[in-house]
């Protein structure tokens, strides 16, 4: 049996639907009960208990955008190898068993998760327990054993140690935990946060795998490469070339698997070092499926017929984040908003992304609570470009050396260079907004890096004038856009920090009200949109080849990558039913 309790004023449809329940009675009376869906709901005036038994893997829900109540994305801690073998496995191996709060989902009658709420107005305090033993740690050599509360905080504490310098010890750096029982977690706030559940959305460590790994060596673990988890697949093997590199990942079936088996019993990865190479193997059938297919490979895969497309709706915007405190020029703010008109964004969807893909004009995405739709836009307009560089001082002159025309300001030329990583999609958006700035006068060099080197050489340290690069966001801004987050590993990469920003950012994280949220949400986007700290360009849809023989893949929108496995288990390779026909017997 799962309890959860709200002490908050909560819509018991979004819970429901959330927990990928239908929901079908409801009462504000003392009870109600409601004998075909078996869920008891008791309410009262300041607090809502519901109580779920029973119920198993064919209660799914229908309404998923509810789950964002519970989770919004993925994150995992930061550990070297396992980021590039888990952001396309850890969706298998880990799943949603070892996450913390992605999913309070009963499965096969067992209860998994429960959860309470003890806080007044806002959440300082939530209790996980774990009931049932629907959890089991599986590896390699086929032992297993349950996870634990003790997993969880020694996971929570590593992402708190600097040596892993985890993302997400900005959201749980300050939190402290308390073993209530062997079933039982409360997890405390030093200050209230109202999307904490969102941040309690990363695979779990197993301490008996891991305590004797120390941090700083952690990158270096076998247990990068081969991870122990309590999804529906399990490690099977690895090869790798002679320089150390993962050239095939396999995952076998967990037959002890908590939730639904899987129909696949094994899956293949291979690791290509470019699209080329990968497109080509698509091409001639070596493999079934890739990640993402460029524009540019398109044409070349289409000889092989047996591919169906899926478009893949990520929530991830490209844009170009200033760095003010490296190039002095950018610090003014009609630079950056005339460097802002100045840009076609039609023809970089065009050229670059072949119009898969939606303009942009802020950094809240539509369907995501603060979308601004009315935001300020800076669409392509060249004259009020050159007349905002007039007005800053910036005037239009032959340049001596190369007799180009460029902008000049007591003998300094209006010069940047403009950064990103190697990839044709954002090389040919920078070949765009190199010719757009050079119109209006603005000389740019650009630097494109590999990516073995971007981020280390160029994002770590912040190394850049302009950076042109793909950012996939959360619910919260915060990690994206407040001062604190300006270092790495911050996501804060236009290194700006502006005070309004950051107290509109705090507020909303204390607040329950949708309304109040979306309100500091778009005066935060009003702001970015005054001062340009970055120039947002598109976001675009990835296209998904896979063949047509596999069967079952239904998702449309994911939060990372790797969540196009979410629903694997459904996954199934379309095979040829064999009759056999037997003569009937001749009639006497």
């Amino acid at each position: 049996m799962v309890k959860h309790e709200f002490e908050q004023p909560i819509s018991i449809t979004d819970i429901c639907s959330g927990l990928d329940l239908q929901f079908s009675g409801y009462s504000r009376g003392p009870a109600a009960y409601n004998t075909n869906s078996d869920l008891i709901y008791l309410s009262g005036e300041e607090r809502l208990t519901i109580i779920m038994d029973g119920f198993g893997p064919d209660t799914e829900g229908v309404n998923r955008k509810a789950l964002n109540l519970i989770r919004n994305g993925l994150n995992r801690i930061k550990a070297g190898d396992v980021e590039k073998v888990r952001k396309e496995m850890g969706e298998v191996l880990f799943k949603s068993s070892n996450t913390l709060a992605r999913r309070l989902k009963g499965v096969g009658g067992l209860s998994v998760v429960a959860v309470k709420y003890v806080s007044t107005p806002y959440l300082r305090t939530a209790v996980f327990g774990w009931l049932g033993k629907a959890r089991l740690y599986s590896d390699d050599r086929g032992i297993y054993q349950p996870l634990t509360i003790d997993d969880i905080i020694f996971t929570v504490t590593n992402i708190q140690d600097p040596e892993w310098q985890s993302q997400l010890k900005s959201a749980l750096g300050n939190v402290q935990m308390e073993k209530l029982d062997e079933t039982t977690v409360r997890f405390i706030l030093k200050e209230p946060l109202a999307n904490f559940l969102n941040s309690l959305t990363f695979g779990i460590l197993p301490k008996h795998k891991w305590l004797t790994v120390p941090a700083a060596n952690a990158t270096l673990a076998e247990l990068n490469k081969k991870p122990v988890g309590t999804g529906p697949f399990m490690f099977a093997s690895l090869t790798k070339d002679k320089n150390g590199n993962i050239r095939t990942y396999t995952l076998k079936r967990n037959d002890d698997y908590y939730g639904q088996k899987p129909y696949l019993k094994e899956i293949s990865f291979k690791f290509y070092g470019d699209f080329e190479s990968a497109t080509d193997a698509l091409a001639n059938k070596n493999i079934q499926g890739l990640n993402l297919l460029p524009q540019e490979f398109q044409a070349k895969v289409e000889k092989n017929k047996s591919l169906r497309y899926y478009s893949l709706s990520l929530p991830q915007y490209t844009a170009i984040f200033f760095n003010t405190k490296r190039n002095d020029v950018l610090q003014a703010v009609q630079v950056r908003q005339a460097l802002a008109y100045a840009i076609n964004r039609q023809l970089i969807l065009q050229e670059s992304l072949d119009q898969k893909g939606a303009i942009i004009n802020g950094p809240i995405l539509p369907g995501f609570i603060g979308y601004h739709p009315d935001i300020k836009k800076y669409t392509y307009d060249p004259e009020t470009a050159k007349k905002l560089l007039d007005e800053a001082g910036w005037k239009l002159v032959q340049d001596e050396g190369t007799s180009a025309m460029v902008r000049k300001k007591n003998d300094q030329i209006l010069q940047l260079t403009l950064t990103t990583v190697e990839k044709i999609e954002y090389t040919n958006a920078l070949n765009i907004i190199k010719k757009n700035w050079g119109d209006i006068g603005v000389s740019t060099n650009i630097e494109i890096i590999g990516k073995d080197r971007i981020k280390n050489d160029i994002i770590e340290p912040r190394s850049y004038d302009a950076l042109l690069f793909g950012e996939i966001i959360k619910s919260d801004p915060y990690p994206f856009w407040h001062s604190s987050q300006m270092a790495s590993p911050g996501a804060n990469l236009a290194v700006w920090a502006n005070r309004d920003v950051d107290q509109v950012l705090e507020e909303a994280r204390t607040m329950e009200n949708l309304e109040e949220i979306n309100k500091k949400y778009i005066h935060f986007q009003n702001i970015i949109s005054q001062y340009v700290p970055a120039i947002f360009l598109y976001n675009p849809i990835h296209t998904y080849p896979v063949d047509e023989m596999i069967k079952g893949i239904t998702t449309t929108r994911i939060t990372t990558p790797a969540d196009r496995f979410n629903k694997i288990t459904d996954w199934y390779i379309k095979t040829e039913r064999q009759f056999s026909w037997k003569k009937p017997d001749s009639a006497s």
